[in-house]
């Protein structure tokens, strides 16, 4: 999912424009994600190709939650897509892994995709706890999430070092916690105790550059983009990862 982030009605307007004239590869799935005010607007003038999500949701219904955007509300919208467990929300916000869980299993339950994001502070990637935070993030999603939870299952993505934007890796890296699909290891274990469709991983990257690199590893499927989707080139990022996919 490569996924959008903030704006304004002006940019989102002008990004919309751009984002129209351009081509995307099929069989790909393209999200952008905006803040929620202004989910209408990218609604009515995103071209279908690319689809809409909320930057966040809560696990309670409808109800005297003030502030709050409930499942339902989204999917009143048109919204089938949310992300859940952004690093923001994570540790500035300090939601809890299990909190977390709770809401990507409401998602889920409402018949959406949830976007379910995992990965480790700066100084827990520096202590050599990368594997084991974000493990532990995707456990406490295993615990809640069963077959009879709905027909929509999470898209586990691991961005390696959110919180800290500006500490560049090499491609190789995001393999920290995100190793082969081989039986027996612990992510293929954990994905497949979620119900299907769940997909495999994604990375967090900034450019079209380092999308290349990345997508060529074999087990990174997906992108989750910040900073990146808010430019003109974004639909360029889409097409450099298509391209180096279908080599593969």
């Amino acid at each position: 999912f490569p996924g959008g982030s903030n704006g304004t009605v002006a940019t989102v307007t002008e990004l919309a424009a751009g984002f129209s004239a351009a081509s995307y590869p099929e069989g790909m799935d393209v999200v952008i994600a905006p803040t929620a005010i202004h989910i209408p607007l990218a609604q009515a003038k995103m071209p279908a190709a690319i689809a809409i999500a909320a930057q966040n949701c809560f696990d309670k219904p409808s109800g005297a939650y003030t502030g709050e955007l409930s499942t339902e509300i989204l999917a009143d919208m048109g919204v089938k897509n949310v992300i859940t467990g952004h690093s923001e929300r994570r540790h500035i916000l300090k939601e809890s892994d299990e909190f977390v869980a709770s809401k990507t299993l409401k998602a889920i339950e409402q018949g959406m995709t949830a976007i379910f994001c995992i990965g480790e502070l700066l100084e827990e990637r520096e202590a050599g706890q990368t594997e084991a935070v974000c493990f532990r993030q995707m456990e406490a999603v295993r615990k809640v999430i069963t077959p009879a939870s709905g027909p929509r299952s999470s898209s586990p993505t691991s961005p390696s070092g959110p919180s800290a934007p500006a500490r560049s890796l090499p491609p190789s890296r995001p393999r920290r916690c995100t190793p082969p699909s081989a039986p027996g290891s612990r992510r293929t274990s954990l994905l497949r105790s979620l119900p299907p469709p769940a997909s495999s991983t994604a990375a967090l990257s900034s450019s079209e550059q380092t999308d290349e690199q990345l997508a060529s590893k074999v087990d990174i499927d997906g992108f989750l983009i910040g900073g990146a989707s808010m430019h003109p080139d974004f639909p360029k990022i889409c097409t450099a990862t298509a391209a180096v996919k279908a080599q593969m």
